[in-house]
């Protein structure tokens, strides 16, 4: 019993200096984090588990994207330019498109037709520009520029 007791600590320490060594990507530290997926650049996918009021359940999931440890909102997905310098994603609640620019920890809404859902982003090579792929309430599909810069 007293080598477990010991062991455990050393074990989780091995664990954290093997992550970090290994160039593999820490995701954020939240609270209520059940699982978490990198898209690159430090932009994460992290679904939370939160108390909830409503409905039968006592806890509700909810799918966040972060940048570093900046909480963007809860959104479906993510994707950040090859860069890393700007990510663009749709919130959930509002359904608004979102163009995130990390120089300036900040997002601006994008353009975007309502009653529709982002399902890709393909951003341009010198990511002055992105094309956006939506699927509308019945299935059909468009794509469009969501993203010109100037």
């Amino acid at each position: 019993m007293q080598s477990v007791v010991v062991a455990r600590p050393i074990l989780f320490l091995f664990a954290c200096i093997f992550q970090s060594v290994s160039g593999e990507p820490i995701a954020p530290n939240v609270n209520g984090a059940e699982y978490a997926s990198a898209r690159g650049s430090d932009y994460w996918l992290i679904m939370v588990a939160t108390t909830s009021r409503e409905g039968h359940e006592a806890v509700a999931h909810y799918l966040h994207c972060y940048h570093g440890n900046h909480d963007l909102g809860i959104c479906n997905s993510i994707w950040p330019a090859p860069s890393g310098r700007m990510a663009i994603f749709q919130l959930a609640e509002s359904s608004n498109i979102m163009l995130f620019d990390s120089t300036s920890e900040s997002a601006i809404q994008l353009n975007s037709p309502k009653g529709i859902f982002l399902q890709h982003v393909t951003w341009g090579s010198d990511e002055h520009n992105a094309m956006c792929q939506f699927e509308d309430a019945v299935g059909g599909e468009t794509e469009m520029e969501c993203f010109v810069r100037k």
